[in-house]
């Protein structure tokens, strides 16, 4: 299991840095990304950090279910470091028996 992404396409002062820890003695893992990646990601950013496709990120899009973005221009896509954590920590899950996505 990782405990730490770490894309190959960010600079060595991009890489983030993300820690899992309890919140409010619940133990939901949270994830911290938005205070060491830039405020705007690229989607083959995204996609290095999430282990996925950029197809995958395209499938997320037109079905709703991938993280939050912004349409820039026609062809430009960019995720918002913050969307980009909220969504993660939102797919955390305890076990399998857990509803999610």
């Amino acid at each position: 299991m990782k405990d730490q992404i770490m894309p190959t396409q960010l600079s060595q002062h991009q890489q983030p840095r993300m820690h899992a820890h309890s919140v409010s003695g619940e133990g939901t893992g949270v994830i911290s990304l938005s205070k060491s990646l830039p405020p705007l990601l690229k989607e083959r950013e995204v996609s290095d950090l999430l282990s996925v496709a950029p197809g995958t990120l395209r499938n997320w899009r037109i079905s709703g279910t991938g993280p939050g973005f912004c349409k820039i221009a026609k062809s430009m896509v960019r995720y918002p470091a913050k969307e980009l954590e909220n969504w993660i920590n939102a797919t955390y899950r305890h076990s399998t028996s857990e509803s999610g996505l």
